[in-house]
Parts: structure tokens; sequence; C-alpha cells
């Protein structure tokens, strides 16, 4: 028997998604359980882990458009790539107080975060929508002082000669 967990690297809901009846399939024995007569076998072990080149091109810091997944009691799961998934923290959702994930995304909606941490070794990444929010506030405000000098007219152009003394 494969468990469902052991089918794919991504979420996978039901066995048609990865495999149908008759389908010759590489698989790696990992539990044998002579007493109940049963072998767990697992087809995702054969496949390379996704999250380990995946997360190469990474880098904490940096803002990245993902998938919402799931949501849960302390945040949401967003998936990066193809079978890389990072949790955005309850407390990392909005600047408001949050007492549900789904008050501010929903499952398949699509978000901006940033990487806050990486953590190879558990495989997993911390992830931000507010301060995803915040950096692109920053850009777009820093996009509008560089265009100001180019407006070519001034508050004093317009009203100046209201603040004229006359000697």
């Amino acid at each position: 028997l494969i468990h469902i967990s052991d089918l794919s690297w991504q979420r996978v809901r039901t066995p048609e998604e990865v495999v149908n009846v008759g389908d010759e399939v590489e698989v790696m024995v990992i539990k044998v359980d002579a007493k109940a007569k049963k072998i767990g076998l697992s087809l995702k072990q054969v496949q390379h882990d996704p999250w380990f080149t995946a997360v190469e091109e990474f880098s904490e810091g940096m803002n990245i458009k993902g998938k919402v997944t799931k949501t849960s009691k302390i945040g949401a799961f967003v998936e990066l790539r193809p079978g890389v998934e990072g949790l955005v923290h309850i407390s990392e959702l909005a600047e408001r107080r949050v007492a549900s994930a789904e008050e501010v995304v929903s499952a398949g909606q699509q978000v901006t975060v940033k990487i806050l941490n990486i953590d190879k070794q558990a495989k997993r990444i911390a992830l931000s929508i507010i301060k995803a929010q915040e950096d692109a506030e920053r850009a777009e405000y820093q996009s509008y002082l560089a265009g100001e000098t180019n407006l070519g007219v001034t508050i004093g152009d317009k009203l100046g000669h209201l603040f004229k003394r006359e000697d």
C-alpha cells in the first residue's frame, strides 16, 4: 500500500491525481509489517525532493508570489513552487489583529509574500504578507519621489503670488 502522503511531494487529495489503476510505478519499500502481512511503499521517495531544488533559488528578504493552499489556526500555508510551501504566521497576515486566517486570505488566493526565514534542516519557510505589502508601498513611494522632479510645476509657481510682500 502507498499511503496518500507518500504518492507525491505535493498535496494530493485523491490517488487518481497521481496514479491510475494499471499504471506501473517504481516505488521504495519503507515499511514491512510481517505480522500483519503488509508492506508500506512510497512513490515520492524515488523522486527528487523539489524542496531542495526550489529552496536554492530563494533567499531571505525576497518577495515572491504564491498561492494559499490551506488555512489553519496558526496562519496560512502558501505554495511558492510545486511541492514547496511556507507558512505565513497569523501575526504576519495583516497589520490589524486577526482571529483566524480566513479573515484575510482564502485557499486558492494568489498573494505576494516576503521570505523571513528559511530553515533547510527542518524544511520550513517563514513568510510575511505584511512585510511584502510594506516593501511594495515603499517601492511605489520611491518611484513617486523619483518622478516628482519631472513635474515642472511647483506650488510656489501656482500660488506664490499670494504670498509676495510689497515693499
